[in-house]
């Protein structure tokens, strides 16, 4: 396959973390909402990109417009082309996002993959890489922070959305994996990872693919901070006075965006 980008903005020197969205082309609410709630809170090194791949058949004939109009007035947009825009090739998507960080942002200290319905509260996180995840890193210098799932079996059913075929993944248990919706690593993991791609089939369960098939080739530490990474049931941990959940996912429009970054805004612990 002939894949290409288009560039987009580069990052700028002394860029810290760097989050990459896999995103839709008809996304326009998620992507709003994100820019005008969680991410109005970047402080400066704290950069965003939304990676949109090609249109499919039958798409609205205004939608091209939007895109160009949306990247024109935020310039955080990088269109990836020789592949639809399907779900079936997310791993694909995935894997030009990875590669559009070591070409045009190989200098940023942190990397994260943040789907474009989740909402960060990105002090907090700021806190707990410097507090913690900083330090572990040191010991470990290929890693994975997230929520780790493992011991799942692959969907084998032809008819299923999730089906994965035993040529693209022949064993009978996936290995760990952080969930997509948010995981943090590091500029050199993503370059051991992609490293190992050409030795592996591509399916399009991109976090069980690149955060655990091709991290295990690389050996990368797999660290399980499912309390940082996670807020589903409105039950928190407190650490030193600092609730640890930095993330709440499943936001479908701009009114989610923002109720669900109050909610992570309110946590509040006792001393």
């Amino acid at each position: 396959m002939n894949c290409s980008m288009e560039i987009g903005n580069e990052c700028a020197a002394g860029t810290k973390l760097i989050m990459l969205a896999m995103s839709g082309r008809t996304s326009f609410e998620r992507r709003t909402g994100a820019r005008e709630t969680w991410m109005k809170e970047a402080a400066p090194g704290e950069i965003q990109r939304f990676f949109i791949a090609d249109p499919s058949g039958g798409e609205a004939a205004d939608v091209k417009h939007k895109l160009e109009e949306e990247q024109k007035k935020h310039g955080d947009i990088v269109f990836l082309h020789g592949f639809v825009d399907l779900y079936a090739h997310l791993h694909l998507k995935w894997f030009g996002a990875l590669t559009w960080q070591q070409r045009h942002c190989a200098s940023a200290e942190w990397v994260a993959k943040v789907d474009d319905d989740t909402v960060v509260h990105l002090r907090r996180m700021d806190y707990w890489i410097n507090k913690k995840f900083r330090q572990i890193a040191d010991d470990h210098p290929l890693i994975f922070f997230g929520h780790m799932g493992g011991s799942r079996k692959p969907f084998r059913n032809s008819d299923s959305k999730w089906c994965v075929s035993r040529k693209d993944f022949p064993g009978e248990l996936f290995p760990l994996f952080a969930l997509g919706n948010i995981y943090l690593t590091n500029t050199d993991t993503v370059k051991a990872v992609l490293a190992h791609s050409p030795k592996t089939n591509g399916f399009f369960l991109e976090d069980v693919l690149y955060s655990g098939i091709l991290a295990e080739l690389a050996n990368v530490t797999k660290s399980d901070q499912q309390k940082h990474f996670i807020w589903t049931e409105r039950k928190y941990d407190c650490v030193g006075g600092v609730p640890t959940v930095f993330a709440m996912f499943n936001a479908a429009n701009r009114d989610q965006f923002g109720e669900y970054f109050d909610y992570l805004k309110k946590l509040s612990c006792k001393i």
